[in-house]
């Protein structure tokens, strides 16, 4: 048997929210329109797009949480040909267990007073015996880096922490697909830290993540991209050919990473240098260094400051 090498497979995606009894369904705007796309499993994919740009609402769609006006939402499990189709709601419970979701607001995702409690909670909705209850319990702590705050009541840890806990949370049901709705759109930079290295960690285990974010550094990170506007797919591809397509970004509404920011603007104030590729810090030093010696300029670095001077 050959494995599926998607994991998602979305074709022809319209959804529409009710408008209420004052506008007829036609008459409402589709926040998803004819979207396509393909999740490969074990991937990294991001999606991006400006604040009711759809994005959102096609990760509900992708997790089964919202089903479509039209098209098809098809979700392969590991060892199995046969796809569930988010539409059948008898298999809702197999998609909920395959494709797991984390929100925005942490606070809105606890159900328990207790670190230990929450995480078991959805084992525990599985039916489990309480023995495989507490290896996943303890297997998914361990994972997000909580296991000494098990016992910790939930209302007392940060933003990041709380965060972690609902990550925890999904990977005790052991999904094989997580998506992240903004989920770092609430936290500190170090919390929003913590969230990436976990959401990387995830990744490098052989769990298929989707990230839905609005910061680029993030998505700059990904294995592909998937711009979203108006509720279309507006383009695709690694960030590297995303973040190349500047006006198209610009026209909707958003921009590259700070790092393709910075050489860029160098290469329009006279610096020979090469833009191609920068995408991250990394590759904006690289590209510095490298105009640098293609100069024959050697950076000018701050003396050691002379001992006494500091007091002096």
């Amino acid at each position: 048997m050959t494995e599926n090498i998607n994991i998602i497979e979305a074709k022809n995606l319209v959804f529409k929210y009710d408008g209420g009894e004052d506008i007829l369904p036609e008459k409402m705007p589709a926040a998803v329109d004819g979207v396509s796309l393909d999740i490969k499993r074990g991937s990294f994919t991001a999606l991006i797009g400006h604040n009711g740009s759809g994005k959102s609402t096609l990760a509900k769609l992708l997790s089964g949480i919202y089903m479509p006006l039209s098209g098809s939402v098809k979700i392969y499990r590991s060892g199995s040909e046969t796809p569930l189709d988010s539409s059948d709601e008898s298999v809702n419970f197999d998609i909920r267990k395959t494709v797991g979701m984390v929100f925005q607001n942490p606070d809105n995702q606890l159900v328990a007073t207790l670190v230990e409690d929450d995480v078991a909670f959805a084992p525990e909705n599985l039916g489990l015996e309480p023995a495989e209850i507490r290896k996943r319990v303890d297997e998914a702590l361990k994972t997000v880096g909580l296991t000494e705050y098990a016992c910790h009541d939930t209302h007392k840890l940060s933003g990041g922490q709380k965060q972690r806990v609902a990550i925890a949370g999904v990977l005790a049901m052991h999904p094989e697909c997580m998506i992240f709705d903004e989920s770092t759109a609430m936290l500190d930079p170090k919390g929003r830290e913590d969230i990436m290295k976990t959401i990387l960690g995830l990744k490098k285990s052989g769990i298929t993540v989707v990230l839905i974010t609005h910061y680029m550094e993030e998505a700059s990170l990904a294995d592909e991209l998937f711009v979203i506007n108006e509720g279309k797919l507006l383009a695709k591809g690694t960030p590297v050919e995303v973040f190349s397509k500047r006006e198209l970004l610009k026209n909707a509404g958003l921009e590259a990473p700070q790092a393709s920011n910075l050489v860029n603007e160098l290469k329009k104030r006279g610096i020979d240098i090469d833009v191609s590729g920068v995408i991250d810090t990394d590759s904006a030093v690289r590209a510095i260094e490298a105009a640098f010696e293609k100069s024959g300029i050697r950076p000018q670095t701050r003396p050691d400051t002379p001992k006494g001077a500091q007091n002096a």
